[in-house]
C-alpha cells in the first residue's frame, strides 16, 4: 500500500508516515484530554483513542488516493462535502469497534463518551478537509511547475527554430554568389547547381529535425565544400576525420566552415580546413581549425552565423569555446 501511494503522490513516504504519527499524538491527546476532564480517565481507556487515531489514518488512504484522481475535475466545495462524509464514517467506524470492545462503558458514560466522539468527529473532519486541501495546493504547485516546463521547452524550441531558420537564407545567399562567380565556366556552374540542390534537399529533409547523426551533419559539410572548392580550386582544402556517430543540433557546422572561408581566403591564397571528431571524457568534441588560426572569441558576435550556431549549441546543452585560433565545440 505504501508503494502505491510512492507512485501516486509527490510527497515522500517519510512525510506521509510523520503525517499519520502527528494524526495519532493528537488523537491520543485529544482523547486523554476529554475523558480526563469528564472525570472518566482511565488506563483502561487506552484503547479509544489508539482505535480512533488507527481507523483516521485509515480514512485519509481512501480521501489522498481519490482526490488525487479527481482533483482537476472536482469543485473545493465537494472536497469539503466528500471529506465530511468520510470522516463521519470514520468517526462511526471508531465508535462501533469500541463500543462492541466495552458495552458496559459506553452505557455507563454515555455524555462524557458522545461529547468525546462530537469532539472527536470534528477534529477528523477538520483533518480531512486540512488534507484535502494540501492535495489541492500540491497540485496547483505541480500544474504551475509543469506548465512553466512546457513553456521553457517550448521557448527553446522557438528559438532554435529562429536561429536554424536565419542561417539558412544566409548560407543560400553565399551558396548562390558562388554559382554566380561560376557562369564563365558552364559545366562548373552546372556541377555546383547540382550540388546546391542536393544540398538544399538535405537540408530541408534535416531541418525538421531536432538532432541528428554527426555523420550526415558532415556529409552536409562535404556537400557545401565541394561547392566552395568549384570556386576556389587549389586555394581551398580540408580534411574530415571523425569516428564515432552520436546525435547534434543539424546545422551547426556550416556556419563555422563559412566563417572560415568567408574570414581568411579574402587575405591569403591558401586556406586548409581541418574538421576532427572525437570522444573526449564521454563528451563529443568537435573541433573546427584553419591553417590561418586567427579566430578569436570577440569576433563571436560580429556576425549571424557563429552568434546563432553558439546560441544553438548552448540551448542544447554544450559549450562553444574559441581555442587556439579555432572552435571547440562539446555536447
Amino acid at each position: 500500500m505504501l508503494e502505491k501511494l510512492k507512485k501516486k503522490f509527490t510527497f515522500k513516504i517519510k512525510y506521509l508516515i510523520f503525517y499519520f504519527l502527528t494524526i495519532i499524538i493528537l488523537e491520543m491527546f485529544l482523547g486523554f484530554s476529554m475523558l480526563y476532564l469528564s472525570g472518566v480517565f482511565s488506563w483502561k481507556l487506552l484503547s479509544v483513542p489508539l482505535i480512533n487515531s488507527f481507523f483516521i489514518c485509515i480514512g485519509l488512504i481512501p480521501i489522498i488516493i481519490s482526490l488525487s484522481n479527481l482533483i482537476t475535475k472536482i469543485s473545493s466545495s465537494f472536497i469539503i462535502i466528500f471529506t465530511s462524509f468520510v470522516g463521519l464514517g470514520v468517526n462511526f467506524a471508531g465508535f462501533l469497534v469500541n463500543f462492541i470492545s466495552d458495552p458496559l462503558f459506553f452505557f455507563v458514560e454515555t455524555f462524557s463518551i458522545l461529547l468525546y466522539f462530537l469532539v472527536n468527529l470534528l477534529f477528523i473532519i477538520v483533518i480531512y478537509i486540512m488534507s484535502g486541501g494540501f492535495l489541492v495546493y500540491n497540485q496547483m504547485i505541480i500544474e504551475n511547475e509543469k506548465k512553466l516546463a512546457d513553456e521553457i521547452v517550448l521557448r527553446k524550441e522557438i528559438e532554435h527554430k529562429m536561429h536554424l531558420s536565419q542561417i539558412t537564407p544566409h548560407f543560400l545567399f553565399n551558396a548562390l554568389n558562388v554559382i554566380t562567380s561560376l557562369l564563365d565556366t558552364p559545366k562548373k556552374a552546372e556541377k555546383a547547381m547540382l550540388d546546391l540542390a542536393a544540398l538544399l534537399r538535405f537540408n530541408l529533409e534535416l531541418s525538421d529535425n531536432d538532432q541528428i547523426p554527426i555523420k550526415s551533419e558532415l556529409d552536409f559539410i562535404e556537400k557545401y565544400l565541394t561547392i566552395q572548392k568549384l570556386r576556389f580550386d587549389q586555394r581551398l582544402d580540408y580534411q574530415i576525420s571523425c569516428s564515432i556517430n552520436p546525435l547534434i543540433p543539424p546545422m551547426i557546422l556550416q556556419p563555422i566552415v563559412e566563417n572560415s572561408i568567408k574570414h581568411n581566403l579574402q587575405k591569403t591564397d591558401y586556406l586548409f580546413i581541418d574538421i576532427n571528431v572525437i570522444e573526449e571524457n564521454n563528451l563529443c568534441t568537435i573541433q573546427v581549425k584553419d591553417s590561418e588560426a586567427i579566430l578569436q572569441p570577440s569576433m563571436v558576435g560580429n556576425g549571424i552565423g557563429l552568434k546563432n550556431t553558439k546560441k544553438r549549441i548552448e540551448l542544447a546543452g554544450g559549450t562553444f569555446i574559441i581555442e587556439d585560433g579555432g572552435i571547440k565545440i562539446t555536447l
